[in-house]
């Protein structure tokens, strides 16, 4: 059955061999046990064999057998995989069908209670749309606003328009001067209403700069000023000490400032204006004196909302002191009145509290 076994390998251990047995390959297992009782020194030889082919077809039963029980363990792995991921995602399917049920401005906080781990995500979510709703409001009221504001002067100039139209011709220069004042007031109006949008629009999305206060408020003081007035203003200008330096936006500090003082012009200064700058630790100021009336400590905080006026005879759109105390508060401060010996005064507290005096 075998080739021949080598004696002194079966007696110190197992031998295994490959070998031919009645024409079939085998695998030959031989060991050598000595015979206690026997005489002599006598061995027995033990040799089991087994067909290569019944090897095979064993490996191959165990093979499949294996492979069918892992498909089985994959198959209902995969199934409670897919169950707990279901059961995982059930909160965002129910977020994603509230957020699918909205109307276009239905931008409140999502109602339901996002799982832990998305909660963070839910969180940025809903403070997104807080802002998205703040900024569509402020939108919509400026739309509104516009619309009411630009309807009031639009008609008066048809009107003067038609009356100039039927006006003798030998003396037109009245209605011309109305139409003209009425023309200019509507240039205004337009102008405030664009800048009190630009204002709510850079609130958030303009990043501070470093600002020489001194330098900005001696610009817009030079270009706010006409080259020529009704009335002799003189016009002054005190810097601060040193280099008067904040974290700002130019141009929403410009428009502020130039609102202010284009109002001491029109409403408070008869024969002087000044230009103050100053700073407080690391806040500062920067305020617009004039030798005018002042206004009523009565009526100062109504008039910092949009399109509030002095009174039915106080010409002007209302928005000046609507844009500048935007600016302030979009600058960590407030618009301020000040009561003086001479005059009155209105600033800009900027990054901090408003000085006892200018």
């Amino acid at each position: 059955m075998a080739p021949d076994l080598p004696l002194e390998g079966i007696r110190s251990g197992v031998v295994l061999m490959d070998g031919v047995y009645q024409g079939q390959k085998v695998r030959i297992a031989a060991i050598g046990k000595r015979i206690a009782d026997g005489p002599g020194d006598q061995w027995a030889e033990v040799v089991v064999a087994q067909t290569v082919n019944a090897r095979e077809a064993l490996a191959m039963d165990l093979t499949t057998k294996a492979l069918g029980l892992i498909g089985i363990m994959s198959l209902l792995a995969l199934v409670a995989g897919a169950f707990s991921v279901r059961i995982a995602l059930a909160p965002l399917t129910r977020i994603e069908r509230e957020i699918a049920a909205r109307r276009p401005d239905d931008l409140r906080p999502i109602q339901h209670t996002p799982p832990l781990e998305v909660r963070a995500l839910i969180t940025a979510i809903d403070a997104f749309m807080r802002r998205l709703s703040e900024r569509m409001s402020l939108m919509q009221r400026f739309i509104a606003d516009a619309a009411h504001q630009l309807r009031t002067p639009l008609a008066a100039l048809d009107a003067q328009a038609e009356m100039l139209s039927a006006a003798p011709d030998d003396d037109p220069q009245a209605q011309i001067a109305r139409l003209r004042k009425g023309v200019s007031d509507l240039g205004r109006l337009t102008s405030q209403l664009l800048d009190h949008a630009m204002i709510a629009h850079r609130t958030e999305m303009v990043p501070f700069q470093p600002l020489e206060l001194n330098g900005l408020a001696q610009s817009v003081l030079s270009h706010a000023v006409p080259l020529s007035l009704e009335r002799e203003v003189s016009i002054a200008f005190v810097p601060g000490e040193g280099a008067v330096t904040v974290m700002g936006d130019a141009i929403s500090l410009r428009e502020a400032l130039a609102n202010l003082i284009h109002n001491a012009l029109t409403h408070g200064a008869t024969a002087r204006l000044t230009v103050r700058v100053g700073q407080e630790g690391e806040g500062a100021w920067v305020c617009v004196c004039d030798d005018g009336p002042g206004i009523p400590a009565e009526a100062r905080m109504r008039l910092l909302a949009p399109f509030e006026t002095g009174g039915v005879e106080t010409s002007g759109s209302g928005l000046g002191l609507a844009i500048a105390s935007d600016v302030a508060k979009a600058h960590g401060g407030r618009v301020f009145f000040l009561d003086a010996a001479d005059g009155f005064c209105v600033g800009l507290a900027l990054h901090g509290a408003p000085p006892a005096a200018c």
